[in-house]
């Protein structure tokens, strides 16, 4: 409120006025300080009748934006809306997207790769064959195994000191532990194929099965890779020619 009307009030009020001309004197000169305020104040606050008295909703913390809204302890009323002490927050960033997922690896599984992790060697298949999972033992043996329902065909790399032949004789020995009546059948290595034992039993409730064996040598007088493959002797040998071509062993590079 300005000086001049002020003093002017006071005057008025000395020289006892009626009440009814006071109450719109006093009216008028709250009016004017209120205009004087609002010119100093940000285009976007508004004065409002709340409960009675004209109030700024633009900053009063009893009334922040509308008649009414209290701000909580440790906030202050600014631009209509109530802020923390410290200031208007700025909204949190938004959250980092997730971590790519890795694909899955292709073994074990359907058409895979298996790779021994101490002999080097690589052992690829495709359906209908399925990678089980790798087994390794340090310093004894790495092994997968592929089946298909019945058929099986495992591959292990070996330490050894014996030669390749007498390897492949004392791995069969052991497999066929306990077999009675088996017969075995052994094969010199040609330019299409390894060293290997074919091997023919039967078993205690009489179906008759084959496997055969197969050797690579890695290392002379340290380590072999050996091939078994078990399957019943009525599989046709269309099928038996089909799971051949459907998984193949690279050698170390």
């Amino acid at each position: 409120m300005e000086h001049a009307r002020f003093d002017a009030l006071t005057r008025l009020v000395a020289r006892e006025l009626p009440r009814r001309r006071l109450l719109k004197l006093l009216c008028a000169g709250i009016a004017g300080g209120l205009v004087h305020d609002a010119r100093a104040a940000p285009a976007a606050q508004s004065a409002s009748g709340c409960f009675g008295p004209c109030i700024v909703t633009w900053n009063d913390p009893c009334n922040c934006g509308f008649c009414g809204n209290v701000c909580p302890p440790g906030t202050v009323c600014a631009r209509g809306e109530c802020w923390p002490v410290a200031g208007p927050v700025e909204p949190a960033p938004p959250p980092a997207p997730p971590a790519p997922v890795p694909p899955a690896p292709t073994q074990p599984g359907f058409a895979g790769t298996y790779t021994s992790p101490q002999f080097g060697f690589t052992v690829r298949w495709e359906p209908p064959w399925r990678g089980d999972a790798p087994e390794s033992s340090p310093g004894n043996y790495d092994r997968i195994t592929l089946t298909d329902g019945d058929i099986v065909r495992t591959f292990v790399g070996l330490f050894t000191a014996d030669d390749e032949r007498t390897a492949l004789l004392k791995f069969v020995a052991q497999r066929m532990r306990g077999v009675t009546g088996a017969t075995q059948t052994f094969q010199e290595p040609t330019a299409r194929f390894p060293m290997g034992v074919s091997v023919h039993y039967t078993t205690r409730s009489g179906v008759p099965w084959d496997q055969g064996y197969a050797v690579w040598m890695l290392s002379p007088g340290k380590s072999v890779v050996i091939s078994v493959l078990t399957m019943p002797s009525a599989t046709p040998a269309d099928e038996r020619f089909a799971l051949g071509r459907a998984v193949s062993y690279l050698p170390p590079s």
